[in-house]
């Protein structure tokens, strides 16, 4: 409380009456009797008596209903509070309220003590009594507004906060509380209303920008949200809310090496914070620097072991690596803190075999059954039993399951195909004729380091494509970017939906953004891939903007792609026409299409490359990807599952192994239930291979 009101009457010299008064009515929403808060509010409105201030809403219970106890007693107990001995308050406080009944400063303090205790239940029944006491005073609901809040409760808490404003529109933490409730019920529009009404109120308070940029971030405006928590920054220097925020939206913003820098430079302000340690994993880990993200991880656990969410970072960690033993025992850390979490679960059984007599097997069917849990959690769960019983050989029970959880996934997360079909065909004819020439200065000054795109369908072998090719002295291996997404929807390119055409400026616009995070992923090595598969779609923009760019295109079985792609769970929503089989089926056919039609565009820029061919004949395919991006051959290259590097891929554990052949032949136990798959493949589909 000292502090606060030391802050208030900083804003109030420095000329923010608005932003002081808001202060002093939070104070004395909680401690009606505070005399220096009743001051500075008396002084903010112009100076009336003490008796009018006492009147104002916001301030102090405006007409007592009943006799107060003798003001001993309460600065007694108010000091009590702010020592923060909470039980005395309640037992002397519920004894005196025997005696002063509809005293709603006494009601309201109690109530406090009560939140303050975590009985947030009995806390709501005597803010309620406060109100009712005093019908005028704000302070009763906007602090039951607050331990709704705590209860979970958000309507209700809402409604509070409504009323709180409506009592004193000059309440800022009325504001907060109802932007807050709000935003987190799932209206962040109406919650950007109540912060920004907060920000106006108190434009030098952090927590008004805070909440704003909550609020915008809720909405995906990562840009405005970034601009509003830098501006809680600017008002308090050392606040971690912000630094945790600005380095989060800055993450989202797919700018991780800004992040980390923000982050770090606020552990070194608090080098103890477990939070700040946590987020600068996560963004070392965007940067894919999983020996970061690992020491990171650790340092934050000393401090609070009971962290579930960092024991599995701790653990993704140890799993792109290729430490399977190590990211178990991190994920049963996690799961000995939260047993029935679902991704917990699923993670740690993506990571090593999971058996039908395992107890855990039980525990994921129940978890799956449950209607109260996420559908895509459940699905999630439905793949991991779905991998145990097909192992056990029980296929057609592990279909049914199959099934379901990807239906489970296509309700929660629909895929539009037919929309994505339009978009491409629109795609091509942009391409159709001349070829836009490249952007100025394209040629002077090439790229660095030099893109190798490496595309195809999911589950083709890209990743075992870009393992052999980052095994290269002078490539730099950075995983699946979705760097292009971002540009490419920036410039109207969005699911389904057709964007701006190839001009000069999109062009430039492209080479420019794309090239500019590459040279932030902090490598000195010549070339670096980018295997996000289905960047296929964006080529023509990619190869005009940057045509010394290269790209592997990667070609794999039909029937064993799209099963591949069927049976895996994968994160995000942009592979979701794989929970489909006719939608797979599709998705195949139009990248064999696209693909051929970029090759015959680009003549010289496209490599295309058969898993097949690949894994039968390692050496001779591998010499002629290397040679395709223009490296010579290095004997490395044969030697891939010793590389040792991030992969954060469903293939992360078969490119830590040798290469191997079969797995083409997965989908032949479940031919009879694939028909739909079949008939959109048509011809692709084989269907006179023996089984």
């Amino acid at each position: 409380m000292e502090q606060t009101l030391r802050r208030a009457a900083k804003l109030a010299r420095s000329g923010d009456g608005a932003g002081a008064a808001a202060l002093y009515r939070e104070i004395l929403a909680k401690f009606p009797a505070n005399a220096q808060a009743k001051r500075g509010l008396q002084a903010m409105a112009g100076g009336p008596s003490p008796a009018a201030a006492a009147r104002r809403p916001g301030a102090a219970p405006a007409r007592p209903a009943g006799a107060m106890p003798p003001p001993r007693q309460m600065q007694a107990l108010d000091q009590a509070f702010r020592q923060g001995r909470f039980d005395r308050v309640i037992a002397e406080g519920q004894r005196l309220a025997l005696m002063f009944p509809a005293a709603p400063g006494l009601l309201n303090l109690i109530a406090l003590a009560l939140s303050r205790s975590a009985r947030h239940d009995e806390a709501v029944t005597w803010f309620d009594r406060a109100a009712k006491a005093d019908p005028l005073f704000a302070g009763a609901p906007v602090n039951k507004a607050q331990s709704l809040i705590a209860l979970g409760r958000l309507t209700e808490a809402a409604e509070a906060a409504r009323a709180a404003a409506r009592l004193d529109p000059g309440m800022v933490q009325a504001h907060l509380l109802l932007g807050y409730a709000l935003v987190n019920s799932g209206d962040a529009k109406a919650g950007e209303a109540s912060f920004r009404t907060a920000v106006k109120l108190a434009p030098q308070v952090a927590e008004t920008h805070l909440g704003l940029g909550n609020a915008l971030s809720a909405q995906h405006r990562q840009d405005e949200a970034l601009a509003a928590f830098e501006a809680a920054r600017d008002i308090a220097p050392d606040s971690m809310d912000a630094a945790n925020n600005i380095g989060n939206t800055l993450r989202a913003l797919n700018r991780p090496d800004e992040a980390v820098a923000e982050l770090d430079a606020a552990l070194e302000r608090q080098p103890r914070n477990p939070v700040l340690m946590t987020n600068l994993a996560r963004a070392q880990r965007d940067l894919g620097r999983p020996e970061q993200v690992i020491a990171l991880a650790t340092r934050a656990l000393d401090i609070d072991p009971a962290d579930a969410d960092t024991w599995s970072l701790l653990a993704s960690a140890h799993r792109e690596l290729g430490d399977a033993k190590a990211a178990v025992a991190a994920y049963d850390e996690a799961l000995e803190i939260d047993p029935d979490n679902p991704s917990g679960l699923a993670l740690k059984w993506f990571t090593t075999p999971l058996t039908l007599d395992h107890p855990d097997f039980a525990r994921i069917g129940t978890l799956f059954d449950r209607e109260d849990i996420a559908q895509t959690d459940r699905a999630t769960l439905g793949f991991i039993l779905f991998a145990t019983l097909d192992a056990a050989g029980r296929h057609d029970d592990a279909f049914a399951i199959l099934d379901r959880a990807n239906r489970l996934r296509r309700e929660a997360e629909p895929y539009e195909m037919d929309d994505v079909l339009r978009q491409m065909d629109q795609m091509r004819a942009l391409f159709a004729d001349e070829l836009p020439a490249p952007p100025a200065g394209a040629i002077d000054a090439p790229a660095k380091p030099r893109p190798v795109l490496i595309v195809g369908m999911p589950r083709s072998g890209t990743t075992l494509v870009e393992q052999i090719v980052a095994s290269h002295s002078q490539v730099h291996g950075a995983g699946e970017l979705e760097d292009l997404n971002r540009i490419m929807s920036a410039l109207g390119w969005t699911h389904g939906k057709a964007g701006q055409p190839p001009t000069p400026e999109a062009l430039q616009r492209v080479r420019h953004d794309y090239l500019d995070y590459l040279t932030r992923l902090d490598t000195s090595k010549p070339v670096m891939t980018d295997k996000m598969p289905i960047n296929f779609r964006w080529l023509g923009f990619v190869l005009s903007a940057i045509p010394e760019a290269r790209v592997l295109f990667v070609r794999r079985d039909p029937m064993a792609t799209c099963w591949s792609n069927y049976r895996h769970v994968f994160m995000g929503q942009g592979n979701n026409f794989g929970c489909d089989q006719r939608d797979t089926a599709a998705m195949y056919r139009l990248h064999i299409d696209l693909m051929a039609f970029w090759k015959a565009r680009f003549p010289g820029q496209i490599t295309e490359i058969s898993y097949e061919a690949l894994t039968t004949d390692q050496e001779a395919e591998s010499r002629k990807l290397v040679a395709a991006i223009g490296l010579d051959w290095e004997e490395a290259c044969l030697d891939f599952h010793k590389t040792r590097r991030a992969v954060r891929t469903t293939s992360t554990a078969q490119v830590r192994r040798k290469m191997y052949t079969g797995s083409n032949e997965a989908w032949r136990p479940y031919r009879a239930h694939l028909a739909p798959m079949r008939d959109a493949l048509g011809p692709l589909a084989d269907p006179e291979q023996p089984q």
